[in-house]
């Protein structure tokens, strides 16, 4: 019970600290550029701003959200214990890995806001067209907090092996690569046709990185197409084996540090 306590108490502090440094500001912002974009698409051809709106507010979303959760999850980490901020936490009977997941799904949970609400202004600025919102719309909401959950997941690990820009600058690797992940795929199958000697690397080099793809609904959802439910659970469940990894392995690494 005091363990969950304490989890619980690393949560709330973290998304607080999240809450007052970024997340409103950025929530606003997002929500002006849609107001562009709306007054933009005005003299696009009559059925196309709802899809222009939602393709280019969901890329948005998930591009905006990839960064500010590795900036979240880096500063929120890797910054506290350059800063020396963690000992004071960490000089309780707490342990470790209570620590790096409190900090994780306070972050999680931060983000969980911040997609929410650039979804939603999304939403409201279709509804205001005179247009129905595609319900794909709300199957890519969450898919697109699946991915922020692996993203964050994945800041978090490289928050325990390297100093905050090291950190910030690998994590940040990985989430584009990830974003190309398919690509690396096709091009081990090419390979293994031709019986290239580098298709297997290339192959592990995909199973590596996180398919971001397989969360990404934007194409069904700009163009109002229907989603299965076993879509989104066989993307909901990749998405959370993968952050799980990546969570316990930071738990591990950071638990193995000799020095904090």
């Amino acid at each position: 019970m005091k363990t969950w306590r304490a989890v619980l108490a690393i949560v709330g502090g973290t998304f607080v600290e999240a809450i007052r440094n970024r997340l409103l500001l950025l929530s606003a912002l997002f929500a002006l550029v849609l107001v562009g974009l709306s007054v933009s698409a005005a003299s696009v051809s009559i059925g196309e701003q709802s899809r222009l709106i939602v393709d280019v507010g969901l890329a948005a979303a998930s591009a905006l959200g990839s960064a500010i959760a590795l900036a979240l999850s880096v500063s929120s980490f890797a910054g506290e214990l350059r800063r020396r901020t963690a000992y004071a936490v960490l000089a309780r009977p707490v342990s470790r890995w209570v620590f790096v997941l409190g900090k994780y799904l306070g972050v999680v949970l931060a983000m969980a806001l911040l997609v929410a609400l650039m979804v939603l202004a999304t939403a409201a600025v279709v509804w205001l067209y005179g247009d129905s919102v595609p319900a794909a719309l709300w199957g890519s909401l969450w898919l697109t907090l699946v991915e922020m959950a692996v993203v964050v997941a994945v800041g978090t690990l490289f928050s325990t092996l390297a100093t905050p820009m090291l950190a910030a600058a690998y994590a940040g690797g990985v989430v584009l690569a990830g974003n190309l992940a398919a690509d690396l795929r096709d091009l081990a199958l090419e390979l293994a046709k031709k019986g290239e000697g580098g298709a297997p690397l290339v192959e592990w080099g995909y199973y590596l990185l996180p398919d971001l793809q397989k969360l990404s609904l934007r194409t069904q959802a700009a163009n109002d197409l229907p989603v299965s439910l076993e879509y989104l659970a066989l993307g909901s469940a990749y998405g959370a084996a993968y952050a799980t990894a990546a969570l316990v392995l930071a738990m591990w690494v950071f638990t193995r540090r000799r020095s904090v």
